[in-house]
């Protein structure tokens, strides 16, 4: 816990945040596609990975329930569209496939600088995580330094919904104004964290392409090596406001 400063807590997102995702997850997915293709001939015949990605879209439609159960989603949406295809064993394809594609999944390797950024700051302030991806900080050599985190999955509730907020704030023992939350996403991650009275600062990997006027993060980052001084002057800040 950090004496000196207002702020005792960052929060962190994940994906994009702390790691890369998207090559990660484009070898998952077509990994995934291929292996099910394997399994059942038909799905080549009728679908691409694209057509796959749109039918899992259009399931989610038509079970809404699923909309923060992202792994349950893909489960279920491949298993209706193998079943579908006349495909035999839809249901076990489709669970071991989910099986294979979340190893590959979690393959992720953090930035070069997020591990000593966190060591830094974890020398100050708790560090705790907030996700909305399926992603498992056990695996990524970062766990150690957060005391939880908190899946959308878990809660049935994702940012910038309050629930995963509030939830931290419950499990946590803190209040609204002594945290700063750190995420890539505008909405989901600054204007989420910034309706619950936290600090939002955002991690701006595209030189402001994707600004929002409607949305001011109370600081702003390129890289995440920038994110202990962004945090310092930001804490500053506040202890003078």
């Amino acid at each position: 816990m950090n004496d000196h400063s207002p702020i005792e807590v960052i929060s962190f997102d994940l994906d994009d945040t702390l790691w890369p995702l998207r090559a990660t997850l484009e070898h998952a997915e077509l990994d995934y596609f291929r292996w099910l293709t394997e399994q059942c001939s038909a799905l080549a015949d009728h679908h691409s990975l694209q057509s796959m990605r749109e039918y899992r879209q259009h399931f989610l439609q038509q079970q809404p329930g699923l909309r923060h159960q992202i792994s349950q989603l893909r489960i279920e949406s491949t298993q209706q569209l193998l079943t579908d295809l006349g495909c035999h064993d839809a249901q076990a394809i489709s669970q071991q496939g989910f099986d294979r594609f979340i190893i590959n999944r979690n393959k992720i390797t953090p930035y070069p600088e997020s591990s000593a950024v966190l060591s830094e700051l974890a020398r100050h302030y708790r560090l705790i995580a907030i996700t909305n991806g399926n992603a498992d900080v056990t695996q990524s050599g970062l766990a150690t330094f957060f005391e939880f985190c908190l899946s959308a999955e878990q809660l049935n509730a994702s940012k910038p919904m309050a629930e995963p907020f509030l939830t931290a704030q419950q499990l946590g023992g803190f209040g609204p104004h002594q945290v700063i939350h750190v995420g890539d996403h505008l909405h989901h991650d600054i204007a989420g964290a910034q309706q619950q009275g936290w600090q939002g600062i955002w991690l701006d990997h595209n030189l402001g392409l994707e600004r929002d006027d409607s949305i001011t993060p109370d600081a702003i980052i390129h890289h995440i090596g920038q994110l202990p001084q962004a945090v310092s002057t930001l804490a500053n800040k506040l202890r003078h406001d």
